[in-house]
């Protein structure tokens, strides 16, 4: 495992005998705050466009998207949970291994598409 030195040394919550679970409920909760900020982001971006005219929140409530939509979303969202569970998946998966942060293949073709600023 590797040691993350922080500027914050003030003690953590302990949650479970496990530190592992307690790290893996830190990072949960990191996510859930950086959701809570981006939620707070598209809501102050709908205020603004609704402020000037350019956006009706309760059409945006309504919205449902076509069939097309939907199936391109659904393949969006499957897609995300393959490479949240990626880590679950690979202790069962037959040959798998850990390899470094930057050699797995999401973090490259990221790395790829921000290069070419896609």
């Amino acid at each position: 495992m590797v040691e993350i030195k922080s500027t914050n040394m003030a003690a953590r919550p302990h949650f479970f005998d496990n530190p592992e679970s307690d790290e893996f409920i830190a990072i949960v909760l990191a996510l859930t705050s950086e959701l809570a900020v981006a939620q707070d982001r598209a809501d102050t971006l709908e205020r603004i466009l609704e402020s000037k005219g350019l956006l009706d929140r309760a059409e945006l409530e309504s919205f449902r998207p076509d069939e097309k939509l939907a199936e391109e979303r659904k393949a969006k969202h499957t897609e995300y949970l393959r490479r949240i569970f990626r880590v679950l998946r690979m202790q069962t998966e037959k040959g798998s291994h850990f390899v470094p942060f930057d050699q797995m293949t999401e973090f490259q073709d990221i790395s790829g598409r921000a290069a070419k600023g896609a």
